[in-house]
């Protein structure tokens, strides 16, 4: 009995660094998809610049 408490235990353990793992997965993905959104709107905006097109003609503004 004793053995399936300490792997009962130790299974515990593991679950609760994997939760955290993922959580830290998570917040590195949320982090990643805002640069990458940035990105796009830098490029965006780069791209209307050198293009000629105002700011009255971008549909999202």
């Amino acid at each position: 009995m004793k053995t399936y408490e300490d792997e009962e235990a130790q299974l515990l353990k593991e679950l609760e660094v994997c939760r955290a793992r993922k959580t830290e997965v998570k917040d590195r993905l949320k982090v990643l998809s805002d640069d990458d959104k940035y990105q796009q709107d830098m490029l965006a905006m780069v791209y209307q610049q050198r293009h000629g097109l105002g700011k009255s003609k971008n549909p999202e503004e």
